[in-house]
């Protein structure tokens, strides 16, 4: 696939892990309620939902709290060895102190104990998805609903994680799933729309997010992820100034966000008025410093500018700040091919093609470099490898 056909690409923020502690979390209170868990104190569900809803910060400051009342539990089991309650408890409890592994062996346990309870081989997949088991997630997902095939939080973890996995369309299938069980699983529309969004399928993309915003825009957060992502369909469907439309709204909400500023350079860059797009990366980068992928698209616009040296201190420093993005040494080899460093455009080509052993652009590139550098020979190979990936 061309890493240049999604002009966002990589963008999007991934946030699935919040999403699915919290949604998951709360689940749980009502399962725990329907199953008349006695000993899971109301003390214990509120300082964890407090503990689930910070998530990327990790505050510590309870974690004195949560091992204490994990003694107790553990005290509980020493007295029953049987005690499925305290083994439930002291599972929440682990979550909330990150120990995942202690928490996937106290769901064994319990399952151990009751083969059968779905709703605690669904919770073992959730810390397995925690501890970025995506296979034995969806390995325990896939169980709990053999046993109950109505059981729609089952569906909606198993999407969540095959989706950390790249299998998009797997993951809408159950995402479509989980809503066939509960058609106002506004979560499930939201992954669909990611989904169709990662498997660059804009149009789908685009009803899905204005799908979600019809259904809710009371939760904030969620709208302007769907702003955002309405406004990467309409970018890459080539309705830029929609797409400025919907950068611009997310900005009204949010006049701190950086990616949205940078979002509508690229919108600028797409329509190609370069000048207002080097106007909203400078910007972007005067409110995020460490922004690679803003050094990055004010890196191309600067060669499509012939400023190519400048350009090269732009994909030098997204590189040095994010090294994993196969398009940041093709573009710098693409300025340094101008400049007529051959040698060092070759370098950088080649070490986008070894990330990315698809990359036609880079290689065609490369080709023309080596016939530059009389290196018939080699380029003659990028020439034909080149043929082969255009037709793919």
């Amino acid at each position: 696939m061309n890493p240049f056909s999604n002009l966002f690409a990589g963008i999007i923020p991934s946030l699935v892990s919040t999403n699915l502690r919290n949604k998951w979390y709360f689940r749980f209170m009502k399962i725990t309620q329907l199953m008349t868990r006695q000993l899971i104190s109301a003390l214990v569900i509120l300082a964890s939902s407090v503990c689930f809803a910070q998530n990327d910060g990790i505050d510590t400051s309870d974690y004195k709290f949560y091992r204490f009342r994990i003694k107790t539990q553990t005290t509980l089991i020493q007295e029953n060895p049987k005690n499925s309650d305290a083994y439930i408890t002291r599972a929440y409890l682990k979550e909330q102190i990150q120990d995942f592994n202690g928490a996937i062996q106290d769901w064994t346990r319990v399952i151990e104990l009751s083969p059968t309870d779905y709703m605690a081989i669904a919770s073992r997949a959730v810390s397995k998805y925690y501890n970025s088991d995506f296979d034995g997630a969806i390995e325990d997902c896939s169980k709990a609903i053999a046993i109950n095939p109505g059981f729609h939080d089952a569906y909606a973890s198993r999407a969540e994680a095959k989706s950390e996995k790249g299998d998009y369309l797997g993951a809408i299938t159950d995402y479509q799933k989980a809503i066939e069980l509960v058609p106002d699983d506004i979560n499930a529309h939201y992954g669909i729309a990611k989904s169709y969004n990662e498997l660059r399928n804009y149009e789908q993309s685009l009803k899905a997010f204005e799908k979600v915003i019809a259904m809710d825009t009371t939760d904030l957060d969620l709208y302007v992820k769907c702003l955002m992502g309405k406004g990467y369909a309409k970018n890459d469907l080539g309705d830029y100034k929609g797409a400025i439309q919907d950068f611009e709204h997310v900005l009204r909400l949010n006049p701190h966000s950086a990616k949205a500023v940078n979002n509508i350079g690229s919108s600028y860059y797409g329509l190609k008025n370069y000048k207002e797009a080097l106007k909203y990366m400078d910007r972007a980068l005067e409110m995020n410093p460490q922004y690679a992928k803003a050094y990055n698209k004010r890196g191309d616009t600067k060669i499509i500018l012939e400023d190519y040296t400048a350009a090269i201190g732009d994909l030098t420093k997204s590189i040095s700040l994010d090294p994993t993005d196969p398009t940041t040494y093709f573009r710098r080899g693409q300025a340094k091919y101008k400049l007529k460093d051959y040698s060092g455009a070759i370098e950088d080509l080649t070490k986008a093609i070894e990330m990315y052993p698809d990359f036609y652009e880079a290689t065609f590139q490369r080709a023309i470099a080596y016939e530059e550098m009389k290196e018939f020979e080699k380029a003659a190979i990028d020439y034909k490898r080149a043929e082969v990936l255009k037709t793919k």
